[in-house]
């Protein structure tokens, strides 16, 4: 069962979220409460119904169909002005390059670390958390969960340019 797909929800059962499997929904009073995991159980398992470690085997795919709302960000082209091009980056937003992370950040994202394939940053209430995959586990960029092989590590960071004075 998926959010929005029932009437009523049995007060203190928890349901998946349509989307993410770093959520879930709590039914309170009759109505469904979005709650995050975290910490060591930082996934929700669809058919245990709770939050659990990441695992190997885990399926994060598994989610409902819905129409909701899409975290890709659009491209912007770089503007021109008399007839020279403005020297403009077009990355996605800079909150989801882990090298460049912006404060804060969307809620249930989650971005490698740079500098530790043992570690990954996951937003929760608008702002990053690092979180340590379970010992003998690295972090997975390609999945984004954590595995035990065949693991792709995000690449280092370039190094910061140094800023020129206008001059």
């Amino acid at each position: 069962i998926c959010p929005g797909t029932t009437d009523n929800c049995t007060e203190g059962d928890n349901y998946p979220d349509a989307s993410s499997c770093l959520a879930y929904f709590v039914c309170e009073d009759g109505e469904l409460q979005l709650r995050h995991c975290s910490g060591f159980t930082p996934v929700f398992d669809i058919h245990e119904l709770e939050c659990v470690e990441l695992s190997p085997g885990f399926d994060c795919e598994y989610r409902c169909k819905t129409a909701g709302p899409s975290t890709e960000q659009p491209t912007t082209t770089p503007e021109t002005s008399s007839g020279k091009t403005s020297q403009a980056t077009t990355t996605p937003s800079s909150s989801l390059d882990p090298c460049n992370r912006d404060e804060f950040c969307d809620e249930k994202a989650i971005l490698p670390d740079p500098e530790s394939c043992l570690h990954y940053y996951y937003c929760a209430d608008g702002q990053w958390g690092r979180i340590k995959c379970p010992r003998g586990y690295l972090f997975d960029w390609s999945s984004a969960y954590c595995r035990d092989e065949e693991v792709i590590c995000h690449p280092e960071c370039p190094p910061k340019p140094t800023p020129v004075e206008p001059g």
